[in-house]
């Protein structure tokens, strides 16, 4: 599937971009682009693509997507109504400067960090952001702030959202991390394809391979095993959406040493095959 590069041409003196999108359908293609992105939901349901998540969407769907994570919205081809969307979308570096004069907005910066893998809000949070993003859409310029920074404090003081996109797909990893232990995930993500065993990387840090498996456990609430799979996985993932490579050189490029054992995971992780997947994600896209 073919990945699209938008390109968002913000209004002049205006510091972000909110738009309503009312359509027969929609018709989203697979894209991506620099800016973060709140997208609610007020009006029909399908598929979501959102990195390697594919999930289904109805009205008070509410997602924060990071910079530069690919995503897609489509109504089944049976879908009679009107699609109808909020979209909110900023850069980072205009909060950036937010954030550097702004230390009571740390909340905010650690929920863009965790977007970069795609964040999916409950009904409840995103029937609350609908109403803002409507009225920030028609607001006049003197109140978009106010309304704004109401919309950050709904969203970081909400039920935790659910993580959408895997690790080796998005290349971020989402931890409560200490130094040693933030080096090592992306070391990780680096080296993935290689024979990584825990001692490897424990030496690394220069701890005993047991501590490692504490303190690696207590940052990222798995196993240096059960990540280092979802690392893989997301890694095939991105290949079977992307490329038309075999399955089982998706699975050799991924890390896994045979055939069996990466259809086994998958299925595991996702609840069908890499075969299915691809034809789910083909499917989206044509819809």
């Amino acid at each position: 599937m073919k990945v699209l590069r938008e390109t968002i041409l913000s209004p002049s003196r205006q510091s972000f971009l909110v738009r309503e999108f009312i359509e027969p359908r929609f018709s989203y293609p697979y894209h991506y682009h620099p800016e973060l992105e709140i997208t609610y939901i007020a009006e029909s349901s399908g598929t979501r693509i959102i990195g390697n998540h594919i999930g289904s969407f109805a009205p008070g769907d509410l997602c924060m997507i990071g910079e530069n994570l690919p995503h897609g919205y489509s109504n089944p081809r049976q879908f009679r109504g009107r699609a109808v969307s909020e979209v909110l979308q900023f850069d980072r570096g205009m909060a950036q400067g937010l954030l550097d004069n702004t230390p009571e907005l740390e909340a905010f910066s650690r929920l863009m960090d965790r977007a970069r893998l795609g964040l999916a809000f409950d009904s409840k949070t995103g029937s609350l952001a609908g109403e803002l993003l409507t009225k920030l859409h028609n607001a006049k310029p003197t109140q978009r702030w106010a309304l704004f920074f109401e919309l950050i404090h709904l969203l970081c003081s909400a039920s935790p959202p659910r993580v959408l996109s895997s690790p080796g797909y998005a290349g971020s990893v989402d931890l409560n991390d200490t130094e040693r232990i933030h080096s090592t995930c992306h070391y990780i993500l680096e080296h993935f394809q290689e024979d990584l065993s825990h001692k490897v990387l424990a030496k690394r840090i220069h701890v005993t391979p047991a501590h490692f498996s504490r303190i690696f456990k207590k940052a990222t609430q798995k196993t240096y095993q059960e990540f280092l799979t979802e690392i893989r996985l997301g890694h095939a993932c991105r290949l079977l959406m992307e490329t038309d490579l075999p399955v089982i050189e998706v699975a050799f490029e991924s890390g896994f040493g045979n055939l069996s054992n990466f259809n086994r995971r998958f299925r595991q992780k996702y609840a069908m095959s890499p075969r299915e997947y691809r034809k789910r994600v083909t499917a989206a896209e044509v819809d």
